[in-house]
């Protein structure tokens, strides 16, 4: 390593993983680090990372107001306002009228959980973090983990989601008889194979704190050992979890498109035929929305992560402002609020349901008021009616068997009991 290479002890974590660290410093110095860094093979995580940002790290000025944070502010209260509400009352719904459980449904379901997780979880701490407190994480590393696992889980649940969707569309559309997916299964491999492709989230996520600065900062930091498991890693997912399931939502949108555009039905068309293709139509539409959406809103999130693990150098010539991975993120999240305008908003069907849920809701808890206290009422009686049945008395006991022949038998607390050949009285 030449003297003009800042120095890196030993030890192994690299913060290149969500580029937070792209701040306003010296290029030149930053990027000679970090190409020293990368050259070198014994480094460590928390030093090598103020290194990379020791002398230049400034902050805003007091008072001072960035437009990009103020923007970011906004949408991320719009996306916790519209999807926190949105994506309950789904749930409300789905959980409630069991007529609204179809397959189509119920796979937006997991659409709707993790975008409600995202928005009631990980965007307040995100808020906080970025816009609130300006870069300082203060709910330590246990909590920073949780945000960015929560964050990548909804990522990819929304990918699996949207591909289950556009097969068991394209199946429905393909051949009605057909029997399609089985929604249990489908969810539960949505799910685990989410969290099994977050669980790097979990191990490498950290909080750290800012060289010349109190501020800790929460991100992914992979150890430099790793770099080429890290490089691997995110081209499978940019691959897996992005461009083969756009490709494969492509071909099968396609086709249902083409499919239901140029449906045809047999004998004289009738206003049932009409209503009938408008309403596949108006679901294939929605169903295409909630794709070209996804595409749209987080292609700007992995062109940024391809510049920033491939071609970092580059990246920081345009903007060394760590503003434009918040923005590419926020963009990302707001994927989210439009999942929730279009399946809640522009879906006439859950929009019918969730009008007359407040007034039904009410009803049942009405109704289970009511029968609760029926029984309550009904149980002093049933207490009385049991009493009523045992006689309870100290006395003579007397039997009186078939032959006429009377026996009598001093006895306490006798219960009265009538059989058959004997009879029992308790006096």
């Amino acid at each position: 390593m030449s003297a003009s290479e800042p120095s890196i002890s030993k030890d192994r974590k690299l913060n290149i993983s969500m580029g937070d660290f792209f701040l306003d410093f010296d290029m030149d110095v930053l990027i000679e680090a970090y190409r020293a860094l990368l050259r070198s093979n014994d480094t460590d995580s928390s030093e090598a990372y103020r290194n990379l940002v020791r002398t230049t790290f400034e902050e805003d000025p007091p008072g001072s107001v960035d437009g990009a944070v103020v923007v970011i502010g906004i949408l991320y209260s719009l996306i916790m306002l519209v999807c926190g509400i949105g994506n309950l009352l789904f749930l409300f719904v789905l959980l409630y009228y069991k007529q609204t459980r179809s397959t189509t449904n119920l796979l937006i379901g997991n659409l709707t959980l993790s975008d409600f997780l995202v928005a009631m979880i990980c965007l307040p701490f995100n808020m906080d973090y970025h816009v609130i407190h300006s870069e300082q994480w203060l709910f330590g590393p246990a909590m920073c983990a949780v945000v960015n696992f929560l964050t990548f889980v909804s990522l990819y649940v929304s990918t699996h989601a949207l591909l289950a969707i556009a097969i068991d569309r394209y199946f429905v559309v393909q051949d009605a008889q057909r029997r399609r997916l089985h929604v249990g299964w489908t969810s539960l491999v949505i799910w685990v194979v989410a969290v099994g492709f977050a669980v790097p989230c979990v191990l490498y996520s950290d909080a750290l704190p800012y060289p010349s600065s109190d501020k800790v900062y929460c991100g992914v930091l992979w150890p430099i050992s790793l770099q080429h498991v890290y490089k691997g890693y995110h081209i499978f997912l940019l691959i897996g979890e992005f461009l083969l399931p756009v490709v494969v939502m492509s071909v099968f949108y396609s086709f249902v498109v083409c499919k239901v555009w140029r449906r045809q039905f047999p004998g004289q068309r009738n206003a049932s035929h009409d209503r009938i293709q408008s309403r596949s139509r108006k679901k294939t539409f929605r169903l295409f929305a909630l794709f070209v959406m996804f595409v749209l809103c987080w292609s700007p999130y992995h062109v940024y992560a391809v510049m920033r693990d491939f071609y970092f150098g580059t990246l920081i010539k345009i903007s060394t402002s760590p503003n434009m991975f918040y923005m590419a993120q926020a963009i990302a999240m707001s994927n989210s609020l439009i999942n929730t305008v279009v399946y809640v908003v522009f879906n006439g069907n859950i929009t019918k349901y969730i009008k007359i849920l407040p007034k039904d809701s009410w009803e049942s808890f009405r109704r289970m008021c009511r029968r609760r206290s029926r029984a309550q009422s009904r149980e002093p009686s049933r207490r009385t009616r049991r009493l009523r049945s045992e006689d309870f008395h100290s006395g003579v006991h007397t039997t009186t068997s078939r032959n006429g022949s009377v026996r009598m038998t001093a006895v306490t607390n006798v219960i009265v009991e009538t059989r058959a050949d004997v009879t029992v009285t308790a006096l």
